[in-house]
């Protein structure tokens, strides 16, 4: 110690640098649309300081360190990231004793399902596997909320399906229906379509084929109505199509007398009706109302949108202003009330001369059908043509905001204008939310 002071003395210094450990490249994964943490460690043969930083902003850091050992947390986010995604780069090392690199490595992986017994479910197909053994636990995964992020994800023909069958009250039917639908497994073999005792579905658990084959009908209606407004068909393919698909003589005669197959039936004229008129017969859909006029006012004292369907496509077959102005009153009253079905609130948009004017309140109803469950691309379709027309309308991106957005991007439907629009909430954000960003990826 007496030597150490008189070099000091002398002004002789000496400082031995720590030695810093090698640390190897990080190779991870991180499943899409969540945030999954790691860490490394930074050691020295003596106590250093320092900090790390990183080239990519969906990759944090803790900010510094100081000590021989040191520990550095890193978190990963991959919002926005699709399965097969690389999120690399490199930690930045800079301390007191040198700076150096670490190259990270994550590779995106699809969210997953792990059942009781161990088993991944990660698609349609997986997921049909599973519930073919497992029917009791498949009908929980079917009803829970991870069922639609990992089996539907964004496709239109499957959400829309899960939509329309999962409201039945037996879960295991709804299951049936919608692998069947879906086209996940084989529809059941029934021998006696035309046998005059019917199964009640709804008092014996059981769906007829008359049902199952409706339930895929209206799933390729509907994905044929969105292809004509997205412009990949004309008006004529998407009505002739679909009339060949209801008027088909093999399902008609599907339809047996329980409560249920009626009411599908009535639903099946009305539908027929709107594609009649939309496709130059307004005569025919005139008859086939008239005929079935009895029936469709008893629909709405049963507050069916039967009825109100049928408003809408006299509407197209009167094309006068008395029709128009009394249907879309009887709309409004429904639209007062709490919860009032999407369909409905589709059905006065369209017949509102000052559609354009009153967009900002159609946005506001779309979003309540939103928060009251309506998830149906067809209000996507319309929220999207909005804010393309009228993007400062678009002032939060909010869950029905980003849902569109996505919908939008997906489709190729977002117009330029809206994209600045939703380029520039993105940037007014204090804090970055990555799914915002990364709608704006091609």
């Amino acid at each position: 110690m007496k030597d150490y002071i008189k070099n000091l003395a002398k002004g002789e210094f000496e400082y031995a640098i720590p030695v810093l450990e090698p640390v190897d490249r990080i190779s991870s994964s991180v499943v899409e649309d969540s945030t999954e943490t790691g860490s490394f460690a930074v050691n020295a043969s003596g106590p250093i300081q320092g900090a790390v930083f990183t080239d990519d902003p969906r990759v944090r850091v803790s900010d510094s360190f100081s000590g021989t050992e040191n520990t550095i947390e890193y978190s990963v986010n991959a919002t926005g990231a699709a399965p097969g995604d690389m999120i690399h780069g490199k930690f930045r090392v800079v301390t007191s004793a040198g700076e150096f690199n670490v190259p990270y490595n994550f590779v995106v992986k699809r969210k997953t399902i792990q059942t009781g017994n161990g088993f991944v479910i990660q698609s349609p197909e997986t997921f049909a596997e599973f519930a073919e053994e497992n029917e009791l636990e498949a009908k929980d995964i079917f009803l829970s909320k991870e069922f639609r992020g990992v089996v539907l994800r964004d496709d239109p023909f499957l959400n829309a399906l899960y939509d329309q069958v999962k409201g039945q009250e037996d879960a295991g039917v709804a299951l049936k229906s919608f692998l069947e639908g879906a086209g996940l497994t084989e529809l059941s073999e029934e021998n006696d379509f035309h046998n005059t005792r019917q199964i009640d579905p709804e008092r014996h658990g059981k769906v007829s084929p008359f049902i199952k084959r409706f339930k895929r009908l209206k799933v390729e209606i509907t994905r044929g109505y969105l292809d004509f407004r997205m412009k990949k068909i004309s008006l004529s393919e998407w009505t002739g199509n679909s009339l060949a698909l209801i008027s088909n003589s093999e399902f008609l005669s599907m339809c047996g007398t329980s409560e249920q197959e009626e009411k599908i039936w009535l639903e099946l004229q009305v539908s027929r009706a709107m594609l009649l008129s939309l496709h130059g017969d307004a005569a025919e859909a005139g008859v086939i109302l008239k005929d079935y006029s009895q029936r469709l006012f008893q629909d709405k004292q049963e507050n069916g949108i039967l009825y109100y369907m049928s408003l809408y496509v006299q509407t197209m077959i009167d094309n006068n202003q008395a029709t128009y102005d009394y249907a879309s009153d009887e709309f409004e009253k429904v639209i007062k009330t709490d919860k009032a079905p999407w369909q409905i609130l589709l059905f006065s948009y369209h017949l509102d001369h000052n559609a354009e004017e009153n967009a900002s309140i159609w946005l506001t109803r779309f979003k309540d059908a939103f928060s009251n469950g309506c998830t149906s691309p067809i209000v996507y379709l319309e929220a999207i043509r909005i804010f393309n027309k009228q993007p400062a309308l678009l002032r939060v991106l909010n869950a029905f905001e980003t849902q569109v957005v996505r919908f939008g991007y997906k489709n190729s439907l977002v117009e330029a204008a809206a994209t600045s629009r939703i380029t520039e909430l993105v940037s007014e954000e204090t804090k970055i939310d990555m799914t915002h960003l990364y709608c704006l990826l091609p």
